[in-house]
């Protein structure tokens, strides 16, 4: 019920004393427990505007015989709206793309606050008003109001799909389950700063390799404009002005067939890079990632660290292992994965162990089962579960410090193959024929 926004204000069994008389049963002078029924008392009268709050019994008989005669209309429970016992699908909210800096610089301000012991509606209003972006500003004022009003910050998030990855609100939705906001905006703090230095490697070899494939035809249009530009001071009898000569030449040569097809190329880059970069290609792209071999080791590293560190999380608030699951999944940042687990966790059962579910998962390193049935028998899954998390994180270094290495190996090599197109346009096509023409053949 507090999950649907209900706030508890009384509570009372059925058929029993209510804890407020029962309190004052429990001072008195006999210390001596019936056990027939309890003696009338006097109970303190309710407003009918605020019927308290019950824990109903299934297959229970209710013993006030008011409550058998009240109508079905005034249930025994505080009346809940119909969109909060049943919260339809909410829209979500577009705006501008957020970045890994900005992740950054938010929830280590979270995680700051989180420490030292501020409540979140405090946390979240006081970053929010110190925030450089307004969206984001308004993302954290309403998790604000939601944390005031009982309701799942997660949720926030989550509708905010430009903002805040998927990882990042299952990430805060497993905390919120699991008590852990501290750890949980670290963790997500650390993996937005090694996300960003990551990307910087790529925007260097995106400039790398627009640079290269910009020689390129560069190389072309002036070799043709040359040639060109010689053929007039041939016909001229070389009274034409030379440098004037040359760049009309390469206006000409630009004005067609050279600047459309650049005009072409250029815009059908921007296009493509909009269409890859848009969210619906999300998925594509993390599955796009598991399949290149440079970088597949880390992302498979670092999501399966986070797996682990979450289901050892959860698993220590002694939450039912499918429900764990669920959770942790929910904290992946590779989509592709994350499809995978779910799969596995569609399949198990209410008495599937983790351990079970992970044999059946071909996502998990198999070193995963026998470590977490081990952890099983000696009643400390969490240790064993982080244990596996840490041995999944220094693998995920390993492979981010590689990742850089070989991505700094593909900017050398566009620029040795880009040097040597140079080269073999100069000498085999451009050399040969005015080579020619200087002897007048």
């Amino acid at each position: 019920l507090t999950q649907t926004g209900l706030l508890v204000s009384r509570l009372s069994e059925v058929g029993g004393t209510p804890i407020q008389q029962r309190a004052r049963i429990q001072q008195g002078p006999s210390p001596s427990i019936q056990q027939g029924p309890a003696a009338p008392a006097p109970v303190r009268p309710v407003s009918p505007a605020a019927p308290p709050i019950v824990r109903p019994i299934p297959n229970a008989t209710p013993a006030n015989p008011a409550a058998r005669q009240a109508p079905a209309s005034r249930p025994q429970t505080s009346p809940v709206p119909a969109a909060r016992a049943a919260p339809p699908h909410r829209q979500p909210i577009r705006t501008k793309a957020g970045t890994d800096k900005d992740l950054y610089f938010i929830f280590s301000q979270l995680q700051s606050y989180a420490h030292a012991g501020l409540n979140p509606v405090e946390a979240y209003t006081n970053v929010a008003n110190g925030c450089r972006r307004q969206d984001y500003g308004n993302a954290l004022r309403q998790a604000a109001d939601a944390a005031k009003e009982g309701r799942p910050m997660s949720d926030v998030f989550e509708r905010y799909v430009d903002l805040f990855p998927p990882h990042v609100a299952g990430m805060v939705r497993a905390a919120e389950h699991g008590g852990f906001f501290p750890e949980a905006y670290d963790l997500i703090t650390d993996q937005a700063h090694a996300s960003h230095r990551f990307r910087i490697w790529f925007k260097w070899l995106l400039a790398v390799t627009i640079m290269v494939a910009g020689c390129i035809p560069i190389m072309i249009l002036m070799r043709l404009a040359g040639l060109q530009s010689w053929d007039v001071q041939d016909r001229t009898g070389g009274q034409a002005p030379g440098w004037g000569t040359l760049f009309s030449s390469v206006g000409h040569q630009f004005i067609w067939p050279w600047g459309p097809i650049t005009a072409i190329l250029v815009i059908a880059s921007i296009f493509f890079a909009k269409w890859w970069q848009s969210m619906p290609n999300r998925e594509r792209r993390h599955r796009f990632v598991l399949r290149t071999p440079s970088i597949a080791k880390r992302a498979r590293a670092e999501s399966l660290s986070v797996f682990a560190w979450s289901l050892g999380k959860l698993s220590n608030v002694g939450l039912p292992p499918r429900t764990v699951w669920e959770l942790a999944t929910g904290t992946i940042p590779n989509l592709e994965l994350r499809r995978q687990m779910d799969q596995t966790g569609q399949r198990m059962s209410e008495r599937t162990k983790l351990s079970e579910a992970m044999t059946m998962s071909a996502a998990v390193p198999q070193e995963y089962a026998p470590i977490v049935q081990t952890g099983e028998i000696t009643g400390d899954v969490p240790g064993a579960l982080m244990r596996a998390s840490q041995s999944q994180l220094e693998e995920f270094k390993a492979g981010d410090q590689g990742s850089k290495a070989r991505v700094g190996c593909w900017m050398l090599l566009l620029i040795f193959i880009g040097s040597a197109a140079i080269f073999a346009l100069f000498y085999g096509w451009f050399y040969p024929v005015l080579f020619k023409k200087i002897l007048g053949e």
